[in-house]
């Protein structure tokens, strides 16, 4: 295994920003502002934003102006569609980042991704090479792409110039996407896994009675919060993960995102929040612990679900949180 170059340093528990944009229920520019401040007292100082997460950037840009450039590393998106300002092409992609730029009051950021990989029309080369050259000037400090499958990770780092990855993964979704992770691992570039706590499913709430407050886009895109979708995951929470959890004094989501930081390759990944409260919950993770004990448990809990599912669903794991979730 070749250690991640991470020329960032990232680490720990990143701040995804996604719920700012509203898409859980209503986020006020306070909340926003309190959930920021306390990650950046508390946390390792990586916050992942886009441009695509309404009105997000330049709340950020509120946020961060009076906080010390040097005390945080964030990271925006670039290429989503096939409009010609979201594209992957040369010129879009590099008014794409001095528009975030803009927004965000800021003279670079940490690290810029694709968001999604460009229609073939849109030579992967070229949009790297735009990203290169945002790097000769200073504007951003690391490339990344996310959402991406082996095969165009490899035509995106044909000159070896992709430092981080994202994609989906977590200690339910393990099998999809497992070629990225290990040619990453294989060739250092490093890992942020999205969605760890899998849109909250992963967390205290499902031992309580949890219901989505109206507007929730997971009402709308994850059939998986179906009632008996979720019954399901609450029982082999409440069965196999909460006595591991009680045993290591932490949370659901504190399990979910220590296996996942334990896993080759990955340097850090973000986490979202509505709340302090929330932010306080995912960063109380497992560091200090045997690794090897606590992810002989967590695998086991993993095994026990496979079973579940398949002796329920009728269908392996990976096929129903496909069916489920969706992979966008």
């Amino acid at each position: 295994m070749k250690e991640a170059a991470n020329s960032l340093n990232l680490h720990g528990v990143g701040l995804g920003t996604f719920p700012f944009s509203n898409v859980f229920g209503k986020v006020s520019a306070d909340d926003a502002a309190a959930i920021t401040r306390y990650y950046l007292r508390h946390g390792s100082g990586y916050i992942q934003t886009s441009p695509y997460y309404k009105d997000v950037e330049p709340l950020l840009g509120r946020i961060l102006a009076n906080v010390p450039r040097d005390s945080y590393k964030i990271a925006t998106l670039c290429v989503k569609d096939k409009e010609s300002r979201l594209s992957g092409k040369f010129d879009a992609v590099v008014a794409q980042c001095n528009d975030s730029l803009s927004r965000l009051g800021l003279e670079y950021v940490d690290l810029l991704m694709t968001s999604t990989p460009e229609a073939k029309d849109v030579p992967y080369a070229e949009t790297i090479e735009a990203m290169q050259e945002l790097k000769a000037q200073g504007k951003i400090r690391a490339i990344g792409v996310c959402n991406v499958t082996l095969e165009q990770l490899k035509e995106y780092n044909a000159t070896g110039a992709v430092e981080y990855v994202q994609n989906r993964f977590s200690l339910i979704d393990q099998e999809a996407d497992r070629d990225v992770r290990e040619y990453c691992v294989q060739y250092g570039i490093g890992l942020i896994p999205y969605n760890v706590i899998e849109w909250g499913l992963l967390t205290d709430k499902m031992l309580q009675e949890w219901t989505l407050r109206d507007g929730d886009l997971r009402t709308k895109v994850l059939p998986v919060f179906g009632q008996s979708q979720k019954e399901l995951l609450r029982e082999w929470i409440q069965e196999d993960l909460k006595p591991i959890a009680n045993e290591y004094h932490t949370t659901i989501e504190g399990l979910a995102i220590s296996w996942v930081l334990q896993q080759p390759g990955v340097v850090t990944c973000p986490v979202g929040a509505t709340t302090v409260s929330q932010m306080a919950a995912s960063l109380d993770y497992l560091e200090n612990i045997d690794n090897t004990e606590i992810l002989a448990k967590l695998n086991g809990a993993y095994e026990a679900l496979v079973t579940k599912v398949q002796d329920v669903h009728g269908v392996a794991l990976n096929a129903y949180l496909k069916n489920s979730y969706g992979r966008w």
